[in-house]
């Protein structure tokens, strides 16, 4: 294991530098906007009229609350990334209603969606976030989909809005607004010098300070274009070589893991073609994911949670938000770190 005593894995990006090619493309035409939901809350203006917005139970509901001006929230059941679809008869939009499918951590396939969709009319809104080129988002037959870029590339702020189907986009925002993506952008850039071992380790703390304050001022916002910054930095789409190092990270975390009977792997398999978000960890009671999870950060390893249960989600997604740990593996990572977080895994002792 790596001596570096400023080694850590996960949280917030560091500036990595601009991304060199060959690239993955974005698809024609897109919106760019500051954040996911607002990409989807100017659809919903876009489209307009009264509406019904039908989301599955497994999500982040505190994301689609500014929507619910716009829209009715409905919710349809057990939709988690467990199951190759939902539970079909929970989900019964009219035709003028908009769903949400999600394709959970990179790791679904399309097609229960589209053989779903051929007997169904409504607005259907695909959110690809977790992988913008999986084999599902290229052959989408959606009428939009979107992408929340900053979860997955070293960029402040950033998503974007495209329509597989053409249908009509609504207006780019015309000025971005000074929303906590300099901030956050500020962040980035000390936590590059401190991880190059520049700095004090005081740096740390101010770039934290950065990263929170930056998340709170954007989370304010309304509608705003993505900075200027995102825009040219993932103008050309993004690098290869990063999808294939994510992939090439979880298969070998997964490999550590194997046979490790604390916590199970959300995906047992990585089917082909497909670049996990992460690898995903579930626990066999809240207690036990939480105790690993602190252990984990105390070496420096710091994992999200996808995501906090909800009042408003089913029984099933409830219990499994409340055993799940993502575990980063994108391209800031190499072989060597996955088998030391491995490891770091195996060796915890958790008495709970």
């Amino acid at each position: 294991m790596s001596p570096d005593p400023r080694w850590e894995l996960g949280s917030e990006f560091h500036w990595q530098g601009l991304p060199v090619g060959p690239f993955l493309a974005w698809p024609k035409p897109v919106v760019w906007y500051l954040l996911g939901r607002h990409a989807l809350l100017a659809l919903l203006k876009h489209l307009g009229g009264s509406r019904n917005l039908w989301l599955p139970s497994y999500f982040c509901h505190e994301v689609a609350q500014p929507w619910a001006v716009h829209v009715r929230l409905l919710r349809y059941y057990e939709d988690d990334p467990t199951r190759l679809n939902p539970e079909w008869e929970t989900l019964m939009p009219a035709p003028d209603d908009i769903v949400l499918a999600v394709n959970y951590f990179g790791m679904r396939a399309g097609e229960p969606w589209t053989r779903w969709r051929r007997g169904h009319k409504c607005v259907l809104v695909e959110d690809h976030t977790h992988d913008p080129h999986s084999s599902w988002a290229r052959s989408s037959r959606a009428d939009y989909a979107f992408c929340s870029l900053r979860k997955l590339f070293p960029v402040p702020d950033g998503a974007i809005l495209w329509s597989p189907t053409r249908r009509p986009l609504p207006t780019a925002p015309e000025v971005p607004c000074d929303s906590g993506s300099s901030a956050k952008l500020t962040a980035m850039l000390f936590k590059t010098d401190y991880l190059a071992g520049r700095g004090t380790r005081a740096l740390k703390e101010n770039f934290r300070r950065l990263q929170l304050s930056g998340e709170v001022q954007m989370e304010a916002v309304s509608v705003s274009a993505a900075s200027p910054f995102t825009c040219v930095s993932l103008a050309a789409g993004v690098p290869r070589r990063w999808r294939k190092m994510r992939r090439s990270n979880a298969l070998c975390l997964a490999r550590a893991l194997a046979g490790w009977e604390v916590a199970q792997s959300l995906f047992l398999r990585v089917p082909q073609g497909s670049a996990p978000f992460g690898v995903v960890l579930v626990f066999a009671s809240p207690a036990a994911r939480d105790w690993h999870r602190e252990n984990l950060r105390q070496h420096n390893i710091y994992c999200p949670i996808h995501w906090l249960a909800s009042p408003a989600a089913g029984v099933a997604s409830h219990d499994l938000a409340a055993q799940i740990l993502t575990i980063p593996c994108d391209q800031r990572y190499t072989i060597a770190d996955m088998e030391r977080v491995g490891a770091i895994l195996r060796q915890g002792k958790c008495r709970v």
